[in-house]
């Protein structure tokens, strides 16, 4: 018995510790996924578009080298960038060093580049930028742009994760990566509840059976205990019917038991 118990108690922690591991990972997929969802929205390559939108943050997987060096913001191909969209208070408010994003010529087409401020000319709306990337050498590659081209500012980076993105935002690795596991949680999620449902059928049928049986052997312990005491009243009345019959004996019957006759003359 205190095996079983042991056993019984084992299995139910198993089955607790399993439920958790489950969840934990049912959690880390959808927060994996929705994050993966958010990054792929919020993201954009340098091909993809010239306009930020209506979004205030964009998320930038880094394709060239052009800002690759020593500074600790430069960043390398395959980083994540975060660019917040300008505003007039935030052109405003740059100076030299600053990294900001425009829309230029890059491998042949149109898109956004990030490069760094080395110098700003003018004032007001009428200032004109020099930008460069880090990559390379002081006066060379260097670029021309004004207030209106400015599209974003750099905010941070995060290494390695730009090559993830992309690789993410082919239909197949984002079906592969992100829906399939969801839609693989939905049908797991759908199993346990009809599980629960059906478990929670058969636990009140046998319930019902269980109750039916408690009845049925409480009725037939009822007429056991009704069959024994109708034997008995039964019994006791045919003695008191014995010992009542005896008491009324005639007389006649009662004089043979030893009583002498009166002399006959």
């Amino acid at each position: 018995m205190e095996k079983a118990k042991k056993k019984s108690i084992l299995s139910e922690k198993q089955k607790k510790i399993i439920n958790a591991v489950v969840i934990a990972l049912e959690l880390i997929i959808v927060i994996a996924a929705i994050a993966f969802s958010i990054s792929i929205l919020l993201s954009t390559g340098y091909e993809t578009t010239t306009d930020f939108g209506d979004a205030s943050v964009r998320l930038m997987p880094v394709l060239t080298n052009s800002m690759e060096g020593d500074n600790p913001d430069s960043f390398n191909p395959g980083d994540l960038i975060i660019v917040k969209k300008a505003t007039d208070e935030s052109i405003a408010a740059l100076e030299v060093g600053d990294i900001v994003t425009y829309v230029g010529n890059v491998n042949g087409s149109r898109g956004f580049i990030t490069h760094r401020i080395v110098a700003i000319e003018g004032e007001g709306n009428g200032r004109i930028f020099t930008v460069k990337g880090d990559k390379y050498a002081e006066g060379t590659n260097l670029e021309t742009k004004y207030v209106g081209d400015i599209k974003g500012i750099y905010s941070s980076k995060i290494a390695g994760i730009g090559d993830a993105l992309l690789w993410l935002q082919e239909p197949t690795h984002f079906f592969l990566v992100v829906m399939l596991p969801l839609i693989l949680l939905l049908v797991y999620n759908a199993y346990l509840v009809i599980r629960m449902v059906v478990e929670a059928k058969l636990k009140k049928q046998q319930e019902q059976a269980q109750a039916a049986l408690a009845a049925a052997q409480s009725n037939a312990a009822l007429d056991e205990e009704e069959i024994k005491r109708r034997a008995i009243e039964e019994y006791l009345a045919s003695q008191n019917a014995d010992a009542q019959a005896a008491h009324e004996l005639p007389e006649t019957e009662q004089n043979t038991d030893g009583k002498k006759e009166p002399p006959q003359e």
